[in-house]
């Protein structure tokens, strides 16, 4: 299983819907974790860290869109990725 993080699109969002403590534990539990690069950077969380805890770091945001099965972000979606996504993906 899959979980995707892409990093925000609104230039005002400082949030990131995972942080590097939540993906070493998702990862404990034997989920694959992908975060967009620079979702961090908002809120002082480097691609290092993220890497470390065992996050992949993704830089083709469209290619995890559609193959990811559940996608974890803080807003909505833009209305341009939705068509992307992979059928039955979860969007969280």
């Amino acid at each position: 299983m899959i979980i995707f993080a892409p990093k925000e699109t609104d230039s005002s969002e400082t949030r990131a819907a995972l942080t590097p403590i939540t993906v070493k534990r998702l990862v404990d539990i034997g989920l694959e974790i992908e975060v967009e690069s620079g979702i961090g950077s908002g809120c002082d969380h480097s691609d290092i860290e993220y890497s470390e805890s065992g996050a992949k770091i993704i830089t083709d945001r469209g290619s995890s869109l559609s193959t990811a099965d559940f996608i974890f972000r803080v807003r909505k979606p833009p209305v341009e990725e939705i068509s992307i996504l992979k059928e039955g993906a979860m969007h969280l």
